[in-house]
């Protein structure tokens, strides 16, 4: 995935009325990224997307899920993508960041609710199972995830 950012700072709503819809862009500290998914992230983001909604619909009470996932976070940060500093500032209990151009997962989590940061950090590989504590029962081996597509490109 590739970024360029522009040099004007604008807040979430000044972002929201001037978006693009033809480009995929994210806005990170206040500045525009436009960013162009590779065909393989796609991908990837569609199979863990449909292990969580099989996970959701195997029980009660497990929430929902949906695409794109956009948070905001202040007024100057819509969707941060790659910036784990701002979702560990904010509170997020646990953060997924998949690379797959390594074909790894990096798991960022709090060891309890009151930890003020990041504390525990996984890095993920194939052969190795994507599991949370905050997902009880939720299991995704990550041989599945990344599969014999992980050569394919674009």
């Amino acid at each position: 995935m590739s970024g360029m950012a522009v040099a004007q700072r604008m807040t979430v709503a000044e972002y929201l009325e001037q978006v693009d819809d033809r480009r995929r862009t994210n806005l990170v500290d206040g500045e525009v990224v436009v960013t162009e998914a590779l065909g393989l992230h796609q991908i990837v983001l569609r199979d863990l997307a449909f292990a969580l909604e099989l996970w959701v619909r195997a029980g009660a009470g497990r929430g929902e899920t949906m695409l794109p996932i956009d948070i905001e976070l202040d007024e100057h940060n819509y969707d941060v993508g790659a910036t784990k500093a701002r979702y560990e500032q904010y509170g997020l209990p646990e953060l997924w960041l998949v690379d797959t151009a390594a074909d790894v997962v990096l798991v960022f989590r709090r060891s309890t609710s009151q930890s003020p940061t990041f504390d525990e950090s996984l890095e993920l590989a194939r052969g190795d199972t994507l599991t949370s504590p905050l997902l009880p029962g939720f299991a995704l081996p990550l041989d599945q995830l990344f599969g014999p597509r992980a050569d394919a490109t674009g």
